[in-house]
């Protein structure tokens, strides 16, 4: 379905994204986890093209849904992926939408920027398929400051939908809700992900969260691809110690130790990155070799690591 292949992104000269690779399949709920600044959002909407090209450089060897059959290589590469059946998902519903025109002005503007046909009936289906059943007439005429923050992701969702997407980049969605609505949203994005069969990018800093919903996992950190693979094979045996080390923070709220554990240091600002395992200050099994190059990143069974520990070395 979606393939991203040695995606770069440069703000002046520093590299945020350093060569991150991935593929999911039609169907699929992919997971996207790290710790802030690990590029999770950058990756996201550099799939999209949503930095000004004046501010960020981005670059990749493939971009684009696999089965662009039709178009050369050079196409694949330098064609947006922008408003071709993929539609995104904002942190804060309320930045996504204007707050001077009606929800219905809105839809309004989006059918006509996607050269669709505006029905009312259809944009009044979409809003009953994300739970506001009763108060699509009501809503309709109201402005974003009148919801509440549900009602406007709901809101943000149902326009997605509307555009009949094939992938939907849900960018840390329950970030700015009520934590009461978390649930809410995240029940309601497994029921589009199963009952329309998209495709489904969904970055989070909540493993909890991940675990629910997941196909696959993607763990990143300084830019890069740390660990990928099957959300069962991540969470029953993490494999990497970055991974290791963020699932005994999880681990360590869940059985409410008096004293949480915390990964040792801080993660590092991308002004930091050097070619070392961006991981190798933090990491508990540090090996001089850590600090002389970032490690490749390797299959290994059903995954794909980056660490010298399944790179020619011994596992520790």
């Amino acid at each position: 379905m979606l393939k991203i292949e040695n995606l770069k992104v440069g703000f002046g000269k520093i590299e945020v994204v350093r060569g991150i690779s991935f593929e999911v399949k039609k169907g699929d709920f992919l997971s996207i986890l790290g710790e802030s600044g690990s590029g999770k959002s950058v990756t996201a909407m550099s799939i999209l093209r949503l930095y000004d090209s004046k501010v960020a450089s981005i670059t990749a060897d493939a971009m684009s849904f696999i089965n662009d059959d039709l178009l050369s290589l050079e196409e694949k590469l330098l064609r947006p992926l922008r408003g071709r059946h993929i539609a995104y998902i904002f942190q804060n519903p309320n930045d996504a939408l204007s707050p001077n025109k009606t929800i219905r002005a809105q839809f309004k503007e989006l059918c006509k920027v996607h050269k669709l046909p505006f029905v009312e009936t259809q944009i009044i289906t979409c809003l009953v398929e994300v739970g506001l059943v009763q108060e699509c007439e009501i809503v309709l005429n109201m402005y974003p400051h009148q919801l509440s923050g549900g009602q406007a992701q709901r809101v943000t969702i149902a326009m997605a939908l509307l555009l009949k997407p094939e992938v939907l980049i849900a960018d840390e969605p329950t970030s700015s809700i009520d934590a009461s609505l978390t649930d809410i949203i995240v029940d309601l994005l497994i029921s589009i992900n199963k009952k329309f069969g998209i495709t489904i990018l969904f970055i989070t800093h909540d493993f909890d969260l991940a675990s629910k919903m997941s196909d696959q996992i993607l763990i990143l950190y300084g830019g890069l691809v740390m660990e990928y693979g099957k959300r069962d094979d991540i969470f029953d045996k993490p494999l990497h110690p970055y991974t290791i080390e963020l699932m005994k923070c999880v681990h360590s709220i869940h059985s409410h130790d008096s004293q949480l554990y915390t990964l040792a240091g801080n993660a590092l600002d991308p002004s930091e990155f050097t070619l070392a395992c961006p991981f190798a200050q933090r990491c508990p099994c540090l090996e001089d070799r850590c600090k002389s190059k970032i490690p490749d990143l390797v299959s290994y069974g059903n995954r794909a690591l980056r660490c010298v520990l399944f790179n020619g070395g011994q596992i520790g």
